[in-house]
């Protein structure tokens, strides 16, 4: 197995970015449910393209099986995934489906294997918790992306293996930067676009809901000079405000370079109306730190759920994002 990569001089703390080793054909997957319940049958679809794509999919024992709303108990879930963090022959795992539960397994687990033998781990929604979780306590690189459960655009996982494959490699000296999402940036909040191109910053975030529910404690990565990234589901507009609320009070957006907010989708109301959408919400909880809030790349619970390395450098220009 090649030696993991320390890359592009990010840093959490004293931690350096690890870059998993890149998949090749025949290597072995792992899907755990660390969330909801999902049963294997709904899976089928997606382990059958991956499959065709050269990998070998395995199951974790927290799948086809459920402990009213979970994969099975905490202590299941949990040891499907410290044995999947364990075993070298599992080159990736994905969490099947979002929902709740995930965070109740960030103190069941040993984190220390993944920095030992770094893997990509990827899903979204309630996977957030562990993806900044695993990258605060390890420095390892993981994947805000799409999940087998919702097996809709062949393109995300195009874009998804194309990064595990090796796509985060750094290119030669003499290489451009590579606009892996090309993409016009709206720049939503008062900040002058005069001046603003390139930004530069590592990629930290994802749900907002889970980031919020994450202050306080050690899982949120260092934010300092971060890019963070933003998206929900199915969440009252009032709550959206809160959460942003709690976020600025607390300082962890005070160092950030930017905010680039992806899909807020089935947001709900009172019957008194809120009178903000939730661009507006972030855009004026965050519009006393003089740092961009960005719109136009797709990411979350749409129908268009781009893959973005958490813990990883990237560039946003007015063509697109880059590494």
């Amino acid at each position: 197995m090649p030696a993991p990569k320390a890359a592009n001089s990010v840093m959490n703390g004293a931690l350096p970015a690890i870059l998993p080793p890149p998949l090749r054909p025949g290597d072995q997957i792992l899907v755990i449910a660390p969330s909801r319940a999902v049963e294997h049958a709904i899976l089928a679809p997606w382990a059958e393209w991956i499959h065709q794509r050269g990998y070998q999919v395995l199951y974790g024992e927290s799948i086809g099986v459920s402990d009213h709303q979970f994969g099975g108990s905490d202590a299941q879930r949990a040891r499907d995934l410290q044995e999947g963090l364990g075993n070298p022959e599992i080159r990736a795992i994905f969490f099947a489906r979002g929902g709740y539960g995930a965070a109740r397994l960030l103190d069941r687990v040993d984190w220390k294997v993944l920095q030992e033998n770094p893997k990509w781990l990827c899903g979204y929604s309630d996977a957030t918790a562990i993806l900044n979780h695993a990258h605060a306590m390890t420095g390892v690189v993981t994947l805000h992306g799409p999940m087998p459960f919702q097996f809709q655009s062949t393109m995300d996982w195009e874009h998804t293996l194309q990064i595990m494959e090796g796509g985060l490699m750094e290119p030669k000296s003499n290489d451009p930067p590579r606009t892996f999402y090309p993409f016009e940036p709206k720049i939503l909040s008062n900040h002058p676009a005069s001046g603003l191109w390139p930004l530069q910053g590592k990629l930290l975030g994802g749900n907002l809901s889970v980031l919020y529910s994450l202050l306080g404690s050690s899982s949120l990565p260092d934010s300092n000079d971060a890019i963070l990234l933003v998206e929900d589901l199915d969440e009252y507009l009032y709550h959206l405000d809160r959460m942003w609320l709690g976020l600025q009070r607390s300082g962890y957006l005070n160092k950030l370079k930017a905010i680039l907010i992806g899909d807020f989708t089935a947001m709900r109301d009172n019957t008194i109306p809120f009178g903000k959408d939730p661009v507006s919400i972030a855009v004026e909880r965050t519009r006393s730190l003089g740092i961009p809030c960005i719109a136009g790349l797709s990411f979350g619970h749409g129908p268009v759920n781009n893959p973005l390395p958490l813990g990883w450098t990237v560039n946003i220009n007015r063509e697109g994002l880059s590494w």
